[in-house]
């Protein structure tokens, strides 16, 4: 049963991951949609706006990374409890902030 936990954490983990992501875009658009509207003449920010397209990769990339890391995590056999209820009720307070996050939109 030690892999199906580690399996579990990892999923559990990956799974965090990917919601930051939603968020880190979710914020993005919030920002985008929400920003003051500025001049298109020489206005420093509209001229920053050429590096979308180039964070947009790095996040895709360093989402690959993170990826080929966590696949590459050994498995432990051996896994105490403790650390497993600590997981469950880290699992469970993201979950509660997640919600509280929604609940903000």
């Amino acid at each position: 049963t030690g892999n199906y936990q580690m399996s579990d954490r990892l999923t559990q983990l990956q799974e965090c991951i990917n919601e930051q992501a939603g968020h880190f875009c979710n914020s993005i658009g919030v920002l985008q949609g929400t920003a003051q509207p500025c001049g298109f003449d020489t206005n420093k920010e509209m001229q920053d706006e050429q590096y979308c397209d180039l964070y947009a990769s790095l996040v895709a990339r360093t989402a690959k990374d993170i990826e080929l890391f966590i696949d590459s995590i050994p498995i432990e056999e051996n896994m105490n409890d403790l650390n497993k209820e600590e997981l469950t009720a880290a699992n469970e307070k993201r979950k509660e902030v997640s919600r509280g996050i929604e609940g903000l939109r």
